[in-house]
């Protein structure tokens, strides 16, 4: 889950040019997901809202039985690594004035 939500942490940092925008985007789509989780679990007519965010891969009730949550975290993990992967590429690319 960390990993995930890190990835998209890091990439609004190397995508986006002023501090503000980074932290606009690097919290709030995480912040989002939950938001949206939680909406998804009050109203059960929102409940598809719930296969939107990175929230729904990590089951911790899975993990305490030891079963069906290796995918959902490699899923989690590749998302990460994706995520990292085009953050280093974006900022590769950027012109930094020095």
């Amino acid at each position: 889950m960390f990993v995930g939500i890190s990835g998209i942490c890091f990439a609004a940092s190397c995508i986006c040019n002023l501090s503000k925008f980074s932290l606009g985007l690097g919290a709030g789509i995480p912040l989002g997901f939950y938001l949206i989780q939680m909406m998804s679990q009050i109203s059960e007519d929102l409940d598809g809202l719930k296969y939107v965010t990175l929230n729904t891969l990590f089951d911790p009730d899975a993990v305490v039985k030891g079963d069906g949550f290796v995918l959902p975290f490699l899923i989690l993990a590749v998302v990460g690594l994706i995520l990292y992967a085009v953050g280093i590429l974006v900022f590769r690319e950027k012109d930094l004035p020095l």
